[in-house]
């Protein structure tokens, strides 16, 4: 049927099972023209080649799970926002529900990884399941495009009690995520313990053999080694 839920999972080949596993968030780009799976591999594939698997859920409204040609996008403010959000964030937990079945997957070292959307206006994804044990935000910020909207869904109220490590990784030259008007704003409300990394030089998307080392580096300090 064309609801059922579409997920990908890489796993590593340089490390050995159970895998710790990077639960994947997106950017924006994903709602309008770019596949998930390219997505990941273009942006994740390091990751999984220093041994940490990635999954990452397509969720209804993202390319190939199209809304259908009549669909507009609801006002943040309104009910129809919340609810598409409720929407995509169960199919987040079936994900994880799923990987809670296998045998290869170290259900004690999730961690929720997330770029630009995923690491703003989505960021109560992040906060309403008590499954990951640290969080990485790329790219991240408050971003009032998605503001107002009601408090069921807004990442203001999510950000200070995530209750696990959090690591942001941002560009000091952000031209998405401005880091005086949106960046710093999320790091303001973040929760305790965080840890944060301007990289100078750098715009919305650090790049990857700047960003990686630093991301598996605290990884490891805070998850452990991969085996």
């Amino acid at each position: 049927p064309g609801d059922d839920v579409i997920a990908y999972l890489y796993l590593p080949h340089r490390s050995e099972p159970p895998y710790q596993t990077l639960i994947y968030v997106p950017s924006g780009t994903v709602w309008y023209f770019e596949p998930l799976d390219a997505q990941v591999e273009n942006r994740m594939a390091a990751h999984i080649k220093a041994g940490r698997a990635i999954f990452a859920v397509v969720f209804k409204g993202l390319v190939g799970r199209d809304r259908g040609p009549d669909y507009s996008e609801p006002p943040t403010e309104s009910v129809r926002f919340r609810d598409e959000m409720v929407e995509q964030a169960i199919e987040l937990r079936m994900g994880i529900d799923y990987l809670e079945t296998r045998d290869d997957i170290d259900m004690d070292k999730l961690a929720y990884a997330a770029i630009s959307r995923g690491a703003a206006s989505r960021l109560a994804f992040a906060g309403v399941d008590d499954r990951y044990a640290a969080v990485v935000l790329i790219g991240g910020g408050i971003d009032e495009r998605f503001r107002p909207t009601l408090p069921e869904v807004d990442p203001v109220n999510f950000a200070p009690y995530l209750g696990v490590p959090v690591l942001l990784v941002n560009g000091r030259e952000d031209e998405e995520h401005p880091w005086l008007t949106r960046g710093l704003p999320l790091w303001n409300v973040l929760g305790e313990p965080k840890e944060l990394v301007l990289i100078e030089g750098s715009g919305h998307l650090p790049p990857e053999e700047r960003r990686v080392p630093i991301i598996n580096a605290w990884l490891d300090k805070t998850l452990g080694p991969v085996r």
